[in-house]
């Protein structure tokens, strides 16, 4: 079984690596992070986490709704 986990950041550089892990004891297996405008190099770690399932992408919303139009875009993405 296969669980992904869906969530929007900005600069959370800091948290990121301890997050993950704590989700992979979780039983997640997958990542999809959207990252907006970050300005602490969150979106550089994000990328280098790409061998251990983490898919980043830059969030789409135009606007102030942010975590709305991610998870909308998160359904149609293949993770």
């Amino acid at each position: 079984m296969r669980i992904t986990a869906v969530t929007c950041v900005k600069n959370e550089g800091p948290f990121l690596l301890e997050w993950v892990a704590y989700n992979r004891l979780l039983g997640v297996t997958d990542f999809l992070i959207y990252s907006n405008d970050c300005s602490d190099g969150t979106d550089a770690l994000l990328d280098a986490l790409a061998p251990w399932g983490v898919v980043h992408l830059p969030n789409p919303a135009k606007g102030r709704n942010y975590q709305m139009e991610a998870l909308k875009h998160a359904q149609k993405h293949e993770v």
